[in-house]
């Protein structure tokens, strides 16, 4: 800039519209060869501490030094040589700049004594309000957790631009909550705007959901807070979780809360109870503010420290009610009943806002994943496989198919199950599959397929591959056992089934006899008292075939065909294959099976 500019901005710096801009701070902005300095005098009168802080350049500091004047601190906030930039928070600390450094629309409010309303970003400008209403009751798991997931993407492709989140709840899964809590805070850049209505209470994972919310509305009676992570110890006691998991939730308490607008320190001192909250007060504004011990050291002498939050003293985890949660600048203030709380939203006290219900998939998925239900599947997709094994009709096997899709399916949109847990099971029924219709025996592909098959039963039923927690053990312990019982209830079928089905009428018609059989076509038989052991009947092989010879008119491997006197008969070797045309001789017959084996050409 020329003279005549720079002399211009000089002298409108001087008329102290802002007294936070100086004639020296705008020459050394202006010339970048000019170095900036802050310094703190000490103006304080004998047994009274008293400093100001002033932006010189160098030649103000040695004035300054010549006329003897106390100087405890000085730094150099602009190097000579280089551009003036200053960010936000360097303007805080040195108190230079910018009348006001603030964190959100609602700090912009209370400077200026507007009501909240004026400053909050409405999602809805320009827009009718379109709102619906979903609830969040009882324990928070991973099935709550997903249908809430899914009614959000629902209510979002309908074109809902308002989402009142319904919370009563005392908490549940922090994992499930903290997912709920991140989608819901994320709606803002899909231009909905989400707002949480806690009629009765919200503790743990509820009010971490609630946290994640535009607004937060309670009655004035509610309770909200204690969002302290706890284990479940055998015995079914709780205990305060390890602080490597304490600490890390409070800090992300602390981040949401800071990206709505709310006291950072106060939603972490929902999770931890060792946290100190202040009341503060802003030396130039006078508004009043919550920050932890931390938070008022760092913030270079801006705040006065006030009293501490009562409801954070005497290791208490953050609990408060509605009125009190509005005073901490957590909430809103206090809606008497819904009705109070649409007319605070803009919603006509006439218009009926419609709740998400659930849809006959939700109420399936949450029926399918109840533990009597998954073991009931399980059973009967088990025992549908062993009818199939003994009574081939395809009808069991197709049934056997259908429960496991549906377990898996239940699963998968439960949240306890993904791709992995199905593909595991599909490669471990492969693996079964080449054992039992390629491969001979049972080896390494059958041990391989029952391993894998039985794993991802249990993952699919599990929230954790590996639980950390004597909580997560119980849960395995509980997926193992329903998976133990339904293999009982199938040994046990099966041994009644072995033992009545040929006296049960109809269905003894499923053991099915050759076609033609007639038992007169045996000749004379003694009476059934006389006779004794049966043998050689028409699924039974004669027996006095044992040690007999005969030459193979097929290549055995093992199973083919030889000639054993004028009569030629289905065999199968010891293992090993024998060529066509060798001797062999019978050595054993079980049932309708002739085993042989070669014999040395003599």
């Amino acid at each position: 800039l020329d003279p005549d500019e720079q002399a211009f901005i000089v002298n409108l710096a001087n008329k102290r519209h802002n007294q936070f801009i100086s004639e020296a701070l705008v020459l050394g902005l202006l010339d970048r060869q000019r170095e900036l300095l802050w310094v703190q005098i000490d103006r304080g009168a004998a047994g009274r501490a008293e400093r100001e802080s002033r932006v010189v350049l160098r030649q103000g500091l040695e004035d300054l030094q010549r006329s003897g004047a106390q100087l405890p601190e000085v730094r150099t906030i602009k190097e000579e040589g280089t551009t003036g930039v200053f960010s936000g928070e360097r303007c805080r600390r040195y108190r230079i700049l910018a009348t006001h450094v603030l964190g959100g629309r609602a700090e912009v409010a209370q400077v200026y004594d507007l009501p909240g309303e004026a400053m909050r970003e409405n999602a809805l400008t320009g827009e009718v309000p379109r709102a619906l209403i979903i609830r969040i009751d009882g324990p928070i798991d991973p099935q709550l957790e997903h249908f809430v997931q899914r009614q959000i993407s629902r209510a979002v492709a309908a074109g809902n631009n308002l989402l009142i989140f319904e919370i009563d709840s005392p908490g549940g899964y922090l994992s499930s909550s903290e997912t709920l809590a991140l989608t819901i805070s994320d709606l803002k850049d899909r231009k909905v705007h989400a707002v949480a209505w806690i009629p009765r209470e919200a503790y743990s994972g509820a009010a971490i959901i609630a946290l994640g919310c535009d607004e937060i509305y309670l009655r004035p009676d509610a309770m909200f807070g204690d969002a302290e992570p706890i284990e479940l110890k055998p015995g079914g006691a709780f205990e305060r979780a390890p602080e490597k998991l304490v600490s890390p939730l409070a800090k992300r308490l602390e981040s949401l809360a800071e990206l709505k607008g709310r006291p950072p320190a106060l939603a972490g001192a929902m999770a931890d109870k060792d946290l100190r909250v202040f009341q503060v007060t802003d030396k130039q504004t006078a508004k009043i503010w919550y920050l932890s011990e931390v938070e008022i050291q760092a913030s270079n002498d801006q705040w006065i420290q006030g009293p501490p939050v009562p409801e954070c003293e005497g290791n208490r985890l953050l609990t408060v009610t509605g009125r009190r949660a509005h005073e901490l600048h957590l909430a809103e203030p206090p809606a008497n009943d819904f009705d109070d709380l649409k007319s605070r939203l803009g919603i006509p006290t006439t218009t009926q806002v419609p709740v998400s219900e659930q849809t006959w998939v939700d109420s399936l998925i949450f029926t399918l994943n109840h533990p009597a239900m998954t073991g009931l599947l399980l059973f009967v997709g088990f025992l549908c496989i062993y009818f199939e094994a003994h009574f081939p009709v395809g009808i069991f096997g197709i049934a056997s198919v259908l429960c496991f899709v549906l377990f898996f399916w239940s699963r998968f949109l439960g949240g306890t199950a993904g791709w992995l847990e199905v593909l595991l099971f599909l490669v471990g029924a492969g693996c079964l599959a080449l054992e039992l219709l390629v491969l001979p025996g049972f080896g390494v592909f059958g041990i391989t397929g029952i391993l894998l098959c039985l794993f991802s039963l249990i993952m699919a039923m599990q929230t954790t591959i590996i639980p950390l927690t004597s909580g997560g053990a119980g849960g395995l312990a509980g997926s193992i056992g329903t998976l133990a019982g339904a293999f009982v209830g199938v040994f046990a079928i099966a041994a009644l089934v072995g033992k009545y089905l040929p006296s049960i009428p109809f269905l003894n018609q499923m053991v099915l006899t050759p076609p033609g059989f007639n038992p007169e076509d045996l000749g004379p038989r003694l009476h059934p008292d006389l006779a004794g052991e049966p043998r050689n009947t028409a699924l039974e092989r004669d027996r006095s075939l044992i040690g007999r010879t005969g030459t193979a008119v097929t290549l055995l491997r093992p199973a083919g065909r030889a000639q054993i006197g004028d009569e030629y008969v289905d065999v199968v070797s010891e293992g090993v294959f024998i060529p066509q045309g060798r001797r062999i001789e019978v050595i054993d017959v079980v049932g309708m099976r002739v085993v042989v084996r070669e014999v040395e050409q003599g």
